[in-house]
């Protein structure tokens, strides 16, 4: 197949790409959970004279922006809240198969795309009031930003500095990939210095201060811009909100020793919520269950919400064994190995597989409930890109394993031949997810945003292999640095 044909089927699969997104985002209904209507609540609060008093400074302001954008252009119904998810989810295929593209073969790039468009929990998310699209797009923005090649290292460096920044200000735990990503620009320079002193081009420790002006640029510059939100949490109600999360995840994979102090009153029942949660007298990689544990976290988020972080430590240092099961658990059920799912499920069903029966608002005790259920109000009905959906959904459970498999030897291939573009494709699902599994927050959603990239994995690795096969001329040929 000549290349200009390659390049037509990259562009048919992203046209494709485009047209069953619009599809999907007219036939299938639109979901809004508690986080969702709070989301919605806080569009309206932005801008408004009362912001500094109702705005809820534990999320940062521009997922509500885009709502609020999408509600003034389109108005306020169902389709403009829809609207940034499906946006953001179409943009990250995008990213997505664009970095795939640079590795040499549109054709798997292309495949890379079909293969995100129709994954039906991203098609879920997309029609989801939550962060978790737009938490997608971002990380793929990253791959497609650090896969770039332009001609100055300072443009490349820039533009990672300012989708960090824009990522923090969309969901603050992008924060904590900045070491990451930094690595991962200034490695390659600090490898070609490498090279060129030892081919005795370069001399003196000097040359590798570019390469730490790089690093230190990544890693500093998104903290400095977030430091006047995160000075208004500190000063907010919410500020301990990073507490309450840690003290979830101990509770929910068990690290607490029943009839430890920190439980209090609750003591019995987290013990109960235990081992009523058992299976063949093991715990599910899951954790305890989520629905008997909520009030017992809401118990101890409210008596020590204050000390989470600390009594996360002292509690994971003292139970070492409990604590390392923990992340075992967490790290295989978000690598797929486990059949029991929690939210991606749950939502995918909502959305795709009970279509028929239209909108889901599922906000309960939330002031804007009765007020949403009328403004987020859709009748879809059955439909056949919702009847296809829904047949790939245990297709797509194996594909999901498989990519987690992919990534990982994609990892050791990037670091074996050191190549940062491939190495790219696996570090960033990689250390999006360690974020999670390390505070042991063992809900699949909050794995979601890098199963998309590993899926793209799956066609990285042939694109690896055809790519050192060819020769120089070829790989020049088929790799332009800026295709998109």
């Amino acid at each position: 197949m000549q290349d200009i044909h390659r390049q037509r089927v990259y562009h048919g699969a992203l046209l494709a790409a485009f047209v069953l997104h619009v599809l999907h985002g007219i036939s299938l209904p639109i979901l809004a959970t508690y986080d969702g209507a709070e989301y919605l609540r806080l569009a309206d609060v932005l801008g408004s004279p009362n912001f500094s008093a109702e705005w809820d400074f534990g999320r940062t302001p521009l997922y509500p922006a885009l709502l609020k954008l999408s509600g003034w252009a389109l108005g306020r119904q169902a389709l403009a809240a829809q609207a940034p998810g499906l946006l953001l989810g179409f943009l990250g295929v995008w990213c997505v198969g664009a970095s795939l593209r640079r590795l040499g073969h549109p054709v798997w790039a292309a495949l890379g795309l079909m293969a995100l468009s129709f994954y039906p929990t991203l098609v879920t998310y997309e029609h989801t009031i939550l962060t978790e699209s737009g938490s997608f797009f971002f990380l793929a923005l990253l791959l497609n930003v650090l896969t770039w090649q332009p001609a100055s290292g300072k443009l490349k460096t820039g533009a990672l500095v300012l989708v960090l920044i824009a990522a923090y200000y969309f969901r603050p735990t992008f924060l904590y990939l900045a070491p990451v990503v930094a690595l991962l620009q200034a490695g390659p320079l600090w490898l070609q210095t490498w090279r060129s002193r030892r081919a005795g081009d370069v001399g003196g420790k000097a040359a590798y201060l570019p390469g730490a002006g790089h690093l230190a640029a990544v890693v500093l510059l998104p903290w400095v811009a977030a430091y006047p939100w995160n000075c208004a949490l500190a000063a907010s109600p919410r500020k301990d909100f990073a507490g309450e999360q840690m003290l979830f995840g101990l509770a929910k994979q068990a690290v607490i020793p029943p009839g430890h102090s920190v439980l209090g009153a609750q003591a019995r029942a987290y013990e109960e919520a235990i081992h009523a949660s058992l299976a063949d007298s093991h715990l599910p990689l899951a954790g305890v269950d989520t629905a008997r544990l909520w009030p017992i976290w809401v118990a101890l988020a409210a008596n020590h919400r204050a000390e989470g972080g600390r009594i996360f430590r002292e509690i994971a240092c003292a139970n070492p064994l409990r604590y390392v099961k923990g992340v075992v658990r967490t790290t295989l059920y978000f690598g797929g190995v486990s059949a029991h799912s929690d939210e991606n499920r749950g939502f995918t069903n909502a959305v795709i597989t009970t279509a028929a029966d239209g909108s889901k608002v599922y906000c309960f005790t939330h002031p804007l409930e009765n007020v949403l259920k009328e403004r987020l109000y859709q009748k879809t009905g059955r439909s056949l890109v919702g009847r296809v959906l829904n047949r790939l959904i245990p297709f797509y459970d194996l594909m999901i394993l498989a990519g987690v498999i992919s990534t990982l030897v994609v990892f050791c291939i990037g670091l074996r031949r050191m190549d940062a573009r491939v190495l790219a494709f696996a570090a960033l699902p990689l250390a999006h997810s360690a974020m999670f599994v390390l505070i042991l927050l063992s809900a699949d959603r909050y794995a979601f945003p890098a199963y998309p990239i590993a899926l793209a994995n799956l066609c990285v690795l042939p694109c690896w292999v055809r790519w050192n096969r060819a020769g120089p001329r070829v790989r020049e040929a088929q790799a332009p640095a800026g295709a998109i």
